[in-house]
């Protein structure tokens, strides 16, 4: 599997005490390791990921920027639909993951990815502005999904 980045790094502070816990009991019974949590850990990562694109929505459920009026009468006219960054499906299938014994990722090695995550100016001299179209990023239900993975992983 090639580089997750495309410059983009997605770190999480965990204020959540009970979740904090669960953590350090997890790395401390997981002697051989902690692959098999962090990859289903992974797993649940890269279908949510998914599943924003899907939805056209940010981590936290709110909606994306609406695609332009340019845009739009170009989709228009090559008879596309669908929601913004799914017409052909290729950013959407260049999301990936990977777990090992001590961390789980999603994400993306392509270039465009860094620029619908979070926003900036694009094309030919950088005339055109690209609003920010986060999938990256943890929801409640991602972190309330991690807790319980690791809470099973612990009571085996």
């Amino acid at each position: 599997m090639g580089e997750i980045a495309a410059g983009v790094k997605i770190s999480v502070d965990v204020k959540d005490e009970a979740f904090r816990e669960g953590l350090t009991k997890l790395e401390r019974k997981a002697r051989y390791g902690l692959y098999p949590a962090f990859d289903e850990i992974s797993s649940r990562l890269l279908v949510s990921t998914q599943r924003r694109f899907e939805l056209a929505q940010e981590p936290d459920g709110s909606p994306w920027e609406p695609l332009s009026p340019v845009t739009l009468a170009l989709r228009e006219k090559r008879k596309q639909s669908g929601p913004p960054l799914l017409v052909h499906g290729d950013l959407y299938r260049s999301y990936t993951r990977r777990a090992d014994a001590r961390s789980a990722e999603a994400g993306s090695n392509w270039p465009y990815a860094r620029i619908h995550q979070l926003g900036g100016q694009a094309g030919r001299g950088r005339k055109t502005t690209i609003p920010a179209r986060p999938v990256l990023g943890l929801s409640d239900k991602d972190a309330e999904a991690i807790v319980n993975i690791i809470q099973r992983y612990l009571a085996q």
